[in-house]
């Protein structure tokens, strides 16, 4: 089995990461320069929740946090690989809602849900079934294509800045500050997937996370004032605030930017729905080890895809919860209790 790189790993999380800011719409009380104080704190605690994680790769290599529990007992083998199963499951469900929402809202409400969820589920599928690699590469072009995007948005605005909208005038900074670190950590979904896709990585486990998170960092602050500075307080009734910006550039290379939005949009939405498919696989095969491959990712895909529109159905937005925050530290602390349990086998460098 071919193993991914630091630049491949580290461009699959950006993907999850960029499909899901695709859709940020900023609260009518955030302050955009605490927010981004919250991001850093934010990604400053979670490379710290990662270090575990990263020293039972170096133990463990291929078994994985799924292997390392089973390791411990198989009954609670199976209770965290169920644990993981549900989280991605219900990760994969709400992505391809929120995906189809906002699609429907922004371009046209004509566009029926079915028939969006069901392409879009069927290239995630294949594009999971072709491997882990081919999802790596996927992604590392979906990356590419998107920050290039984005540049040529910022690039292309020709109105007017309002930078007088970066101020930190608000009562309770303190208060402010750790309410964004809970919100933008309840969201972070990304570290449990950089757990599960810890197996197929090659080496630099720890590099590879610092990689990830100061690209999330940069990307999402740089988002956050852009967003601020041209449309104001526009942004917080905007349906699709990154959409809405995209539609007022141009240059003379490309004159409908909303057009390339819904490009890179997708591309990125595909690569992470395609990764997260990756990561139910293997918590099925941990609880079902018989499972073929293809069958197993068809499965979760279908049944995603199911769930996704009877949220759409419901009402439901698939907007991750800003109060997810217990569920992301039990499961991204799994590592840490197996970590005295697992035997060490061969080292592996982070140089």
């Amino acid at each position: 089995m071919k193993k991914l790189s630091l630049p491949q790993l580290t461009a699959i999380l950006l993907c999850c990461f960029m499909a899901r800011i695709m859709t940020y719409i900023p609260h009518r009380n955030e302050n955009p320069i605490l927010m981004v104080a919250a991001e850093l704190i934010s990604c400053a605690a979670e490379f710290a929740i990662l270090l575990p994680a990263a020293a039972l790769y170096s133990r463990s290599r291929e078994k994985g946090v799924l292997g390392s529990a089973g390791a411990v007992g198989k009954i609670v083998g199976k209770i965290s690989a169920a644990a993981y199963l549900l989280f991605c499951m219900a990760a994969l469900a709400a992505s391809a809602a929120n995906f189809t929402y906002y699609l429907r809202l922004s371009y046209s409400e004509y566009f029926p849900a079915g028939a969006v969820i069901t392409v879009l589920s069927a290239a995630a599928i294949y594009t999971a079934s072709s491997g882990v690699n081919a999802c790596g590469k996927t992604s590392a072009a979906a990356v590419i294509i998107t920050i290039v995007g984005i540049i040529f948005t910022i690039i292309g605005f020709d109105g007017e800045m309002n930078f007088r909208a970066l101020n930190m005038a608000v009562s309770d900074r303190g208060t402010a500050v750790w309410e964004g670190v809970l919100k933008i950590f309840s969201r972070s979904r990304e570290i449990v997937f950089f757990i599960l896709f810890l197996p197929f990585l090659k080496d630099r486990p720890v590099k590879t996370a610092a990689s990830y998170l100061s690209l999330k960092f940069i990307i999402s602050s740089l988002i956050i004032v852009v967003i601020t500075i041209v449309l104001g307080d526009y942004a917080q009734i905007s349906q699709l605030p990154f959409f809405t910006l995209s539609s007022y550039s141009k240059t003379n290379i490309v004159e409908r930017y909303g057009a390339l939005f819904l490009l890179f949009w997708t591309l990125c939405e595909t690569a992470a729905l395609a990764a997260i498919l990756l990561c139910t696989l293997q918590c099925l095969k941990s609880l079902f080890p018989g499972i073929k491959s293809k069958g197993g990712i068809l499965f979760s895909g279908a049944a995603a895809g199911a769930a996704a529109y009877i949220l759409l159905l419901g009402g439901s937005r698939g907007e991750p919860s800003d109060k997810a925050y217990p569920v992301l530290l039990i499961l991204a602390a799994l590592p840490a209790v197996f970590l005295p349990f697992t035997r060490k086998q061969k080292e592996v460098s982070d140089e």
